[in-house]
Parts: structure tokens; sequence; C-alpha cells
């Protein structure tokens, strides 16, 4: 007996843990009850390219390169961002380079004349191309005459010297030049300098970044996030007709805006946030769209002459939890604030719609709407209409040790071209991908030390090269990009959804069914070959083929235990029912009607005739 209790207790055990085991496991998905049951891969790891091997071992021809400050043996790399550029096939990649770094002298022209400065942690943006080699680099800018008047005017410097000549760059010291980062030392603050950076002799006015984190490319501009200096600036790559001729033509600056402190009137910096530009996304007209760290307002977009617009997206407060009107004022006012929650990265497609991720609201009991679809409105407009919302893991431990606790964060995201997008998670470092209608795809990569594993995922972009699609993620724990293929498998549910979002019904339904072939458990597969048939059922004219797919999308649906399109699918099924059969099933309804009534009119008669016997019979008796 003792034996069987044992046996049967092991089985339980056994039970209990295996979701625990399959939200381990590197691949996996949600069913409608929201339990992880097993899935194919969507993505399998591919390669790991170490930006320090990059760098340091990079063949390029740094004479060709004037504005490179050569990185060091020692320098240390703060990975922050990656872009790709689709029409080109470049690859960009952001180091902050804010923490540590060797210094490089470079020779500036001071209000003391000629003199070397040591330029330390400053960013630097790395191109590569379609094979991952290096092809350009920069760390430092060239700004136009008008960039370097927008600066002179916005810091409070004088636009002539005492002479009345016009100012340029050497009216800063070298103590000046060499701590550059406004926002640590704003009283030092210089936001260019005049320097030889082709070592010609020739002396230019320039400018460097500290703690860039957001990167865009757009046509012949690039556009850069300088964090710790509270600017972002659009880069010209073909200033006056000059191929890569890069110079800053247009200077983003602090939002005019109650919120931010000002730099260049010194105001009150504990009532007011600094603006540090984080993430940044540009559309079609040229607004920019930036994360501010630090602010709750929303996203700040920018006209594209440099202007402040306005806030976009705002995030809501959760409500406190209702036991809190038992506390006192005082323990009410301990409590910490209750505030939005923050922005993490922003992307936009082709609609010029904003997919923006968020941190998940501390205040609130479960992490929701992590992954937001902002429109032109300012409103959240993400379908999610899957089994699970968009909002990463939805089982997950939250105090079990020594796993890996607490909800997903995303940290990145990105969208191709068949409005399929996919974020990062930083808890886990796993890659969660989903359509436009909100179903969770397929999951994929995992946390980790190892070459094939993530351990501080930053960012994430889509790479095309050839028609192989692949996911690039920045790790900025390992300084290295991993780089994630498609699989056979992927490729078909990213076909198959492809090619319903162009109306291109029966070839859905072909790739749907090899889907469901290679992963029985597939729900959404299913889900996908329903949804394939009942468009197919509506075009249809013959009533039998009609009957016949209805009741087939049913059953598929009834599959993947999709209930709103089982509805759909009962609906029009019952429709031709009723319509073939209504003179049948009105002729029925009118006999039950008339047969009802003439049986309730005799029963009437009945009644009463009982009554009038009853009372007949009494009268006698009297």
């Amino acid at each position: 007996m003792k034996k069987k209790i044992y046996f049967l207790s092991a089985i339980l055990v056994a039970l209990l843990l295996i979701p625990n085991l399959v939200v381990n496991a590197a691949s996996y998905n949600y069913d409608f009850f929201k339990n992880p049951v097993y899935s194919s891969e969507g993505l399998a790891y591919k390669d790991t390219v170490y930006f320090s091997d990059t760098i340091l071992n990079s063949t390029y021809d740094v004479n060709t390169n004037p504005l490179i400050i050569r990185k060091q043996k020692n320098t240390y790399i703060d990975l922050s961002n990656i872009f790709v550029d689709d029409a080109t096939s470049k690859i960009y990649i952001l180091d902050g380079a804010a923490t540590d770094g060797g210094k490089t002298p470079i020779k500036v022209k001071t209000s003391a004349g000629e003199e070397v400065a040591n330029i330390s942690k400053n960013s630097a943006v790395y191109i590569l191309n379609n094979e991952f080699k290096m092809e350009f680099s920069f760390d430092v800018l060239r700004i136009s005459d008008d960039v370097k008047d927008t600066l002179l005017s916005y810091y409070g410097l004088p636009l002539v010297d005492e002479n009345g000549n016009p100012t340029d760059g050497s009216i800063f010291t070298k103590a000046q030049i060499e701590s550059t980062k406004t926002i640590e030392q704003p009283d030092r603050r210089c936001p260019f300098f005049l320097a030889d950076i082709e070592g010609s002799g020739v002396y230019e006015n320039v400018a460097v970044c500290y703690g860039a984190e957001g990167i865009f490319v757009s046509g012949k501009y690039i556009y850069l996030a300088d964090t710790f200096n509270s600017r972002i600036f659009r880069i010209n790559t073909m200033y006056n007709d000059i191929q890569d001729n890069y110079v800053v033509d247009e200077v983003f600056l602090t939002p005019n805006d109650i919120t931010f402190y000002q730099i260049a009137i010194k105001e009150d910096q504990s009532t007011k946030s600094v603006f540090l530009p984080s993430k940044i996304a540009v559309d079609g007209d040229g607004r920019v769209y930036t994360i501010a760290s630090s602010t709750y307002q929303g996203i700040v977009e920018y006209k594209p002459n440099g202007e402040f617009n306005r806030f976009i997206g705002k995030n809501l407060v959760s409500k406190r939890s209702w036991w809190t009107f038992l506390l006192t004022e005082e323990q009410y006012n301990k409590l910490a604030l209750n505030l939005p929650s923050q922005f993490t990265n922003l992307v936009i497609d082709d609609r010029n719609l904003l997919y923006a991720t968020a941190r998940p609201d501390q205040a609130a009991t479960t992490a929701t709407e992590m992954i937001k679809l902002i429109n032109t409105s300012g409103k959240d407009v993400l379908k999610r209409n899957g089994y699970v919302t968009p909002d990463g893991d939805i089982n997950y431990s939250t105090y079990v040790k020594p796993a890996v606790t607490g909800s997903s964060i995303f940290v990145a995201i990105d969208i191709n071209k068949s409005r399929i997008y996919s974020a990062v998670d930083q808890t886990r470092g796993r890659i969660f991908t989903y359509d436009d209608e909100g179903n969770l795809l397929y999951i994929s990569g995992e946390q980790g030390s190892l070459s094939n594993t993530l351990k501080n995922p930053v960012a994430l972009s889509y790479f095309t090269k050839g028609e192989e699609e692949y996911v690039l993620v920045l790790d900025k724990g390992s300084k290295s990009m991993l780089v994630y293929e498609t699989t056979e498998f992927g490729k078909i549910v990213n076909a198959a959804t492809d090619l319903y979002l162009n109306n291109k019904i029966a070839e859905a339904q072909t790739k749907w069914e090899q889907v469901v072939k290679m992963n029985s458990n597939y729900e959404l597969g299913y889900v996908g070959i329903g949804k394939s048939i009942l468009r197919d059922a509506n075009k249809t004219s013959d009533k039998d083929e009609q009957l016949a797919k209805y009741k087939q999308a049913m059953e598929m649906f009834e599959l993947g235990h999709n209930k709103q399109y089982y509805s759909d699918a009962f609906k029009q099924y019952r429709n031709i029912i009723l319509k073939d059969n209504f003179s049948i099933i009105m002729t029925g309804f009118v006999v039950v009607l008339v047969a009802g009534v003439t049986l309730a009119i005799l029963n009437k008669k009945h009644r009463n005739d009982v009554a009038r016997a009853a009372r007949e019979a009494v009268e006698n008796r009297e």
C-alpha cells in the first residue's frame, strides 16, 4: 500500500512540475487555456558577432575615414542600439561608451591657442555590411554653421568675440573640451569645439556624443540621440551633395515645455526633469519621435525643423489597491508615487504608426499593455485577439528560487513587412513574435552566459539578406550581436500570415496545413485553416459547397478553440439552413401556432364547462 502511495505521489509531483519545465524550454507557446505547450522553433540561433573583435581587428582603411578617433585596445564598448537600413542592407551599431574607456588625443583650438585634448567616453557608430564586416565608423561629427549658431544661441554663448568677429569653437578651454557632457557639468558646457580631425592643419567645428542611446536612418539622414547632452543630431551623409560627407545639419534640443529643465537658463533642477532622449524614430514626413528617460508625459514629438510639437501616447496610471482607504493620511503619503510606466523602446512602421514597448506597471497586479501601437491621435490601437495578450510570458514564477522571477520586460521591438513584430524580453532573454492580430506565433531564445544565449539584450532588428530573414539582437552583457535565422517552421508560419494579410486565401490555407503537420498542437494553425475556409466559403455561390465549408471551418475553429470565429461560421451556416427551409419552418410554425391557439380555446371552454357544472350542482343541492 505504501508503495502505491509513493508511486502516486511521484506522479502527482511530476505533473505539477511539467508546466515549469515547459516554460523553461527554449521553444514553447501558450494554448487556449493559457497553459504552456511545446512548439517548434520559429527562430534559431545562427551566429554571434563580437564587437571587440570586429572593431579592433577590422581591416577597413582608416585613412579614408577621417571622422574616426581610433578605438584603443582598452576601450570600453557599451552597446546601446541597432538599426538596419533595408534600402542599403547596412547595419548601424551604436556604442554609447558612457561608462569607461581610454583617452584619445585630438588636436583642438582653444581660447589659449592650439592644444591637444584627451577625448574619452564618447559614443561611436559602427556601420557593418550584410556580411557583418566593418565598413565605416565615426565618433566625431562635423557641424554646419547653422547648427553652430543654434547651439551658441541656445546655450547663451556669444555670437561674436570681443573684437566683433564671428565666434568659432576656439572660445572654449581645454578643460571644457575634455569634459563636454553638459548634464554632469552644466557650468562647463561645451556643445561643440574646434578640432583638426584630418590632421591636415584645417580646423572645423565638431561635436561628440556621450551615452548615445538612439539611432535611426532615413534616406541620406542619420538621426543620433546624444543622450547625456540632451539633444538629437540629424546627420546629412550627402551634405552639399558630397557623398559620405557626414555633417550635422539640424539639431533637436530640449523641448520648450514646463516638464524639462532648461540647461541654458539654469532652472531649478529639483522640480524638473533633465531631457535625456533615448530611443528615436522618424516618420516619412521627417517628424522625430523620442523616448525621454525619467518623464511620464509620453513620447516626445518634434517637427521636421527641430521645434517641439507635443507629447503623444501617454501610459495610463493603475488604480491604487482597494485597501488604501483604510490608511491614515500619513501612511498614504509614505506610499510610492503612483506614476505611469515608462516606455523602453519604439519603432515606426510603413503606416507611420509607432510600436512602443513599456515597462510593466508596478502598481498593477499583472503585467499588461507592455506593447502599444500608437496612432497619430496618440491612441493605442494594438489588436489583442490572441489566446494571450502581447505581454510576453503569461505563466511565470514570482517567488520560487533559483528560477528567474517576475514578468517579462520588453526592451526592444521591431516589425517586418508582413506586420509581424518581435520583442525581446530582458528578464529571461526570450524573443516573442506576434502577428498583426496579436496572436503569439512563437517564442525563441533563452538567457545565459554561453555564446548562443542572451545575457543583457538591449536592442533588436529584423534583417533581410536575399530571401532569408534574420533577427539581430544586440547584447550589452556580452558586447556582441546574436544572429537568429528563421527556421523552416517559422518561414511557413510567416508566409501563411503574409498570404492571409494580402488576401491570398487558398495559398494561406496550404501553408497552415503544412504548419499543423509539423506541429499538431499548434492551435493557431487550425484557426488559420478555418479562417481561410471561412473566407473562401463567403465567396462561393453554391449553397451545398458553402454549407460544407462552413461546417469544415467550424471544425477547425473548434480544434483551435476560437469562439469568435466559430460563432461567425455557425451564424453563416445557420442562416443558410434557415433560408433554405424557410417555408417548411414557417408552415410548421403556423401549424404549431394554430394548434396552440385551438388547444388554448378548447382548454378554456373545458374549464368553463367544468365550472358551470359545479355551479349547477351546488344550486341543485340547495
